[in-house]
């Protein structure tokens, strides 16, 4: 097929495989898991743990999908307008966040998994404060 044809899941897919053919000592993952279903996300996830396992590969995932980092992370970077926020163990961000904007990122992660969901969305007013823009 010619890339033009892929869905973007396919040339997800791809690039995963691609990205491993030369044995990386480091492999950056942008979104991994952003242009494919749902039924395909944790066998992509198993993918990237195997790869990391098997050939001893560091994997730095970009991703603002909490339920990636609680797989696939020992540590994370919480960024908000290019500026860390907080960093650490991903136990103790999802856990014990210090940042109110990581506090917030959680709660909204957690309201997806809520089976009555009462969706939780972060006030701008709290968003804006926890990262001022600096002149």
């Amino acid at each position: 097929m010619y890339p033009r044809q892929l869905s973007g899941g396919m040339a997800q897919r791809v690039l995963i495989a691609m990205s491993t053919l030369l044995d990386p000592k480091l492999i950056i993952a942008d979104e991994p898991t952003s242009a494919i279903d749902a039924s395909l996300k944790n066998m992509v996830l198993n993918l990237l743990m195997a790869i990391n396992q098997k050939h001893n590969t560091s994997i730095i995932v970009i991703t603002h999908d909490f339920d990636v980092v609680s797989k696939m992370c020992h540590r994370a970077y919480v960024m908000h307008r290019g500026r860390i926020m907080e960093e650490g163990k991903v136990s103790k961000l999802l856990h014990q966040p210090e940042s109110s904007y990581t506090e917030g990122l959680v709660k909204c992660f957690a309201s997806l998994s809520d089976p009555n969901p009462e969706f939780y969305t972060m006030p701008e007013k709290e968003v804006y404060d926890a990262c001022p823009i600096s002149s």
